[in-house]
């Protein structure tokens, strides 16, 4: 029969444990709230940075409550639950952000789903506490699976060029929903001993390592994809006369005749709303539009999702451009063949290939 609150042989060992994970999550919590910190003074915050620094903290509260319920004597009921209600309030934030930046394209059904576990929970939690715990696990179960789904989709779009990366964080999802598995009073009970409790911890501390080092060692996971995300590259003057564009999701079955409809029809859009100097982003339908104004050309990309990297690209595309063609813009006649070669520049700053 197992008992609460921890006593030895096992206390030190899994008090000892349970402190380093908190600690570790509470570190690469403090490690994405500084580069969201950092990356705003720069103008170029990542949302998804904010909202890795509330989930790993959110894990860390919910450690701190599992130790503070298992090894002292209190309200074994109350505490786990209030870890999960904070868990479940860090899992709807991520998962809004996401969801509104398209990394999945879920249109906000799991923020509502998880929002009304949540409520329901809270309902319970009110009404009778004796009812919360089984319903608490099925929330732990949907947030671990939210965030198992998110890594897969990431994992789709970063396998060709970060398979070892990659291959770490199925190992860090695999470790992660083991050890919180082992963690659980549900295991302890089934297991008959602490024993599997110790293995959870372990195996949380090699999921830690694994996540860790693949969210330290790639790029922003909000700018992953990126290219993919490009529909046209447009630059006039600033008083809106086309000068180049390119069409980087063109495929060959399309109809010219249409898509340089469908160019021109933007491009009359985009001459009208050009007098407004201060204007960097507009929404077109379902097209987000980026523009940069220098001090002889504008540049437009047009793309499905607003992310910082593809802003400052584009400023270094007007940067470049204006210098390229210095000589030429002062005196340009109305020629635009001249500048067909933007296509070399524009292949060296955004490094993509039409798909």
């Amino acid at each position: 029969m197992v008992e609460f609150p921890i006593s030895e042989p096992y206390r030190e060992l899994i008090f000892t444990l349970e402190l380093i994970i908190v600690f570790i999550f509470m570190e690469f919590s403090v490690f994405f709230f500084y580069k969201y910190w950092k990356n705003r003074k720069e103008s170029k915050p990542s949302v998804i940075e904010f909202d890795w620094g509330i989930i790993f903290a959110c894990f860390g509260i919910v450690i701190i409550f599992y130790i503070l319920s298992d090894f002292y004597k209190v309200d074994r009921l109350i505490f786990p639950v209030c870890g999960y209600f904070t868990l479940a309030i860090g899992a709807i934030i991520f998962l809004f952000h996401i969801e509104s930046i398209k990394i999945l394209k879920t249109r906000f059904i799991l923020t509502i789903l998880l929002g009304i576990f949540t409520l329901v929970l809270l309902i319970l939690f009110l009404i009778s506490p004796s009812l919360v715990k089984a319903f608490a696990y099925s929330l732990v179960l949907f947030t671990m699976a939210i965030i198992v789904f998110y890594f897969i989709v990431i994992i789709r779009h970063i396998w060709n060029k970060y398979r070892i990366h990659s291959i770490g964080l199925l190992l860090g999802i695999v470790f992660g929903v083991l050890g919180f598995a082992g963690m659980s009073d549900l295991a302890v009970s089934l297991f008959n001993g602490f024993e599997i409790r110790i293995v959870g911890d372990i195996l949380m501390l090699a999921s830690l390592l694994c996540i860790g080092l693949f969210l330290t060692s790639i790029p922003s996971i909000a700018e992953i994809g990126w290219q993919g995300k490009i529909k046209y590259v447009i630059i006039t003057t600033n008083n809106g006369i086309n000068l180049y564009t390119e069409n980087f999701q063109e495929k060959k079955e399309i109809n010219e005749v249409l898509v340089a409809g469908a160019l021109w029809g933007i491009q009359t859009f985009l001459a009208n709303v050009l007098l407004d100097s201060n204007l960097k982003v507009l929404s077109k339908g379902t097209d987000i539009i980026l523009m940069e104004r220098g001090n002889q050309v504008t540049g437009i990309i047009i793309v499905e999702q607003e992310l910082e990297i593809l802003k400052l690209l584009l400023k270094k595309l007007v940067t470049q451009f204006e210098q390229f063609y210095a000589n030429i813009l002062e005196s340009w006649k109305g020629d635009i063949t001249i500048f067909k070669p933007t296509a070399y520049l524009i292949n060296e700053i955004f490094s993509i290939k039409k798909v």
